[in-house]
């Protein structure tokens, strides 16, 4: 049996072909979107009886959405197809985290940590970071 290729840090590369493959990055950031857009809508209904439930169903957003991130996070680690695929995104990868702040934040999965995955080691995408990306992402760690 063939033994799977494995990086340095221990990421499956022939598990990144395949989601690749399977194009699991464009399910993944729909369901991201999804999730956000659900958030955005439960946050404007602030009925004293829904408050509850709410507090559930934010807790299950943000486990979701942080299992949403590592995936992706994990697929684009010095991956550059998948790198490349996401680097369109990174703007609303931004406004998310701008949007969530510390509600999202966690060691490993965050928006910001999906956009340094994005960049790293990859310096052709690394040209292509506007003044205005980096001003941003910089007043995000600021934050």
């Amino acid at each position: 049996m063939a033994d799977l290729e494995k990086s340095s840090c221990g990421v499956d590369r022939d598990l990144q072909r395949v989601m690749f493959t399977l194009q699991v990055h464009v399910t993944v950031c729909s369901f991201i979107e999804c999730m956000e857009n659900s958030r955005i809508e439960s946050d404007q209904e602030k009925h004293k009886d829904h408050i509850k439930q709410q507090k559930v169903v934010k807790l299950s957003q943000r486990g979701c959405l942080s299992a949403a991130y590592r995936l992706l996070c994990n697929m684009a680690h010095a991956f550059s197809p998948v790198q490349e695929a996401l680097s369109d995104l990174v703007p609303n990868f931004l406004e998310h985290a701008t949007v969530n702040g510390a509600w999202l934040a966690i060691h490993d999965s965050s928006p910001t940590h999906l956009v340094s995955a994005v960049y790293h080691d990859n310096k052709h995408l690394g040209m292509q970071v506007s003044e205005d990306m980096v001003r941003q992402f910089v007043n995000l760690m600021r934050d």
